[in-house]
């Protein structure tokens, strides 16, 4: 696995408020079965999708358009 080089000045903190207890959010972003329900763009859906939250962990997802043939998108 390769070292990671980002330092401080480099790294990006995304802020959002949801009207919603801590507890859901937290499983929305972190259980698979929630994951995908509300992950990719309008139109597809995540028909596959694993997390690792392991340091140096990976996510992996599969979106699937249900109005183009043929389109697959490995996140």
């Amino acid at each position: 696995m390769a070292k990671n080089t980002v330092n401080e000045t480099e790294r990006m903190v995304v802020t959002r408020v949801f009207d919603a207890p801590r507890e859901l959010v937290w499983k929305a972003w972190t259980e698979t079965k929630y994951v995908m329900q509300w992950w990719g763009p309008k139109g597809f859906t995540a028909p596959f999708c694993e997390i690792d939250f392991r340091v140096g962990g990976e996510i992996s997802l599969l979106h699937e358009s249900t109005g183009w043939t043929g389109v697959l998108e490995w996140w």
